[in-house]
């Protein structure tokens, strides 16, 4: 017997999808589900950004503004798995370590902001590696962040040295 697959109509086009075609939404609707497909809520929010895009990037920055040391504290923990307190003492205990300067490239942090390289495949303070250069830390990073993209990086150079 074929297993019946539930559907709903969708307000906004009116085709009839399956229910893992609507996104959840709390108690608003009896199903739990939102009026609109997946599909015609994204094209909304597509065209809402389109036409709001100056305001929303003014909100945006207007809530960063005000909301500064919170909206880094969430980053920090996010992307880096560490308090915004244990970040600083290693950015700051790196920096005097490195005199000031890339790891890489060396150049001083008063020419280029220096961030935090790390990685991306641990979380904590035993991640980070050290602090670098915007350049130098997106080149590692588009090189695949590995010693092989590197060194697949330079045989390709010597190849075409000439």
């Amino acid at each position: 017997m074929a297993k019946k697959v539930k559907t709903k109509i969708c307000t906004k086009c009116g085709k009839r999808k399956s229910l893992n075609g609507f996104h959840k939404l709390s108690n608003h609707n009896k199903d739990g589900l939102h009026s609109w497909c997946k599909s015609c809520k994204s094209k909304e929010r597509k065209t809402y950004y389109q036409n709001n895009k100056k305001n929303l990037s003014l909100k945006r920055k207007k809530y960063y503004k005000t909301h500064r040391e919170e909206s880094r504290t969430l980053s920090v923990k996010k992307s880096f798995g560490v308090t915004l307190e244990e970040y600083d003492n290693y950015y700051s205990k790196t920096l005097k370590e490195q005199n000031g300067r890339c790891a890489k490239c060396g150049v001083h942090c008063s020419e280029k902001r220096l961030v935090l390289d790390h990685d991306h495949n641990e979380f904590g303070v035993e991640a980070f590696r050290g602090l670098l250069c915007d350049k130098c830390n997106l080149g590692i990073g588009l090189l695949g962040d590995t010693l092989e993209g590197l060194m697949e990086a330079i045989n390709y150079l010597k190849r075409h040295d000439s």
